[in-house]
């Protein structure tokens, strides 16, 4: 059994047949974004029987705590029809300005902007970054993801069966800078049902480089601007992954 819900942003699904790209905060721009799918996005749905609701822990008028809208994007479950996107479309979308709060303080511009790309499920190829998990001062613990502490989207709930994994996916093989990669994301109530979704998995898949098509739900992940130019190219992320295939000997393989 899942749930439906209909973000405020996105209430209005009818969509042109061209794209808004804005650069800011004023005004919308009449530009398309080549390459980017125009496809119906379904409501998000989510598994009524998880132990956190799906805005988690969130709370609209505490700036200091999880943006509910947010997390109901961040817990969806559901399947799609996902389309094939180039890696740099997605790294190229805009980032509007004064997004950097809560959903319900974004102005008007910002939130058509970002619910002209938001919901759209999307596949797109590239290789798993290798990140090092050591805490300071402790030996290299080189792993394909990284598993996150509590968070708003999970109730704060601190066990490893309630923590997203963090993973980086890379436009080329071995770049451990992570400058130009785009974040995907393994969310609890999806992994659930995933048992070879684990961090030994994922290492080896990252350290035999092996290519890698990433499926699932394009998101805005407004809570991370400091981030871009550090450890990701954009805001933009697959946020929750539905769906991972392993290529090998010229085939993807679906990594159940």
């Amino acid at each position: 059994m899942v749930s439906a819900y209909t973000p405020g942003q996105n209430a209005n699904r009818s969509r042109s047949k061209r794209h808004t790209h804005t650069s800011g905060g004023g005004g919308t721009g009449a530009a398309s974004v080549t390459g980017f799918p125009n496809v119906d996005k379904p409501q998000p749905q989510w598994n009524p029987n998880w132990q956190c609701p799906p805005e988690g822990d969130g709370n609209e008028t505490n700036p200091s705590g999880g943006d509910p809208q947010l997390n109901k994007l961040k817990n969806r479950v559901d399947d799609g029809s996902f389309q094939a996107v180039d890696f740099n479309v997605i790294s190229g979308l805009p980032i509007p300005a004064g997004t950097h709060q809560h959903r319900i303080k974004w102005s008007t511009s910002a939130k058509n902007t970002v619910a002209n790309f938001e919901g759209t499920p999307i596949s797109i190829e590239g290789f798993l970054a290798v990140v090092n998990n050591a805490k300071p001062g402790q030996p290299a613990n080189n792993q394909g993801a990284r598993e996150e502490g509590p968070e708003s989207c999970n109730c704060h709930n601190d066990t490893s069966t309630f923590h997203d994994f963090h993973v980086w996916l890379l436009p080329p093989p071995g770049d451990v800078s992570r400058t130009n990669a785009i974040v995907v994301e393994i969310t609890p109530p999806v992994r659930a049902k995933r048992q070879n979704w684990n961090l030994a998995k994922l290492t080896q898949i990252a350290q035999n480089k092996q290519k890698v098509r990433i499926s699932g739900w394009l998101l805005f992940d407004q809570e991370h601007p400091e981030q871009i130019g550090k450890t990701r190219a954009t805001l933009w992320e697959i946020h929750p992954i539905i769906k991972i295939e392993v290529e090998s000997n010229g085939a993807f393989t679906t990594l159940n």
